[in-house]
């Protein structure tokens, strides 16, 4: 697990989730949102330490996992979304 993955804002307002990776990134990654129940509800990718996925239409309240993984890091985290 990547122990350097912070995403903000926490709680978020479901529009849109910000993350940064304390790592060396050489590599494309996929950022996957799912559900409480383990829907995938986002999918996007990105090849920056920083990135940004926008929710069009906004996300409903409840908790959510974000998963970022390539070939030499993994990580997830929860967060929750609160209107």
């Amino acid at each position: 697990d990547l122990t350097g993955l912070s995403i903000s804002p926490h709680p978020s307002h479901g529009r849109s989730l910000f993350g940064r990776i304390n790592a060396e990134i050489k590599e494309t990654y996929p950022i996957v949102i799912y559900d409480n129940l383990g829907k995938m509800v986002s999918r996007s990718a990105s090849s920056q330490s920083e990135f940004t996925v926008n929710f069009i239409p906004p996300l409903p309240s409840g908790v959510y996992y974000v998963k970022i993984s390539s070939n030499t890091f993994s990580a997830a985290r929860c967060f929750l979304v609160k209107h």
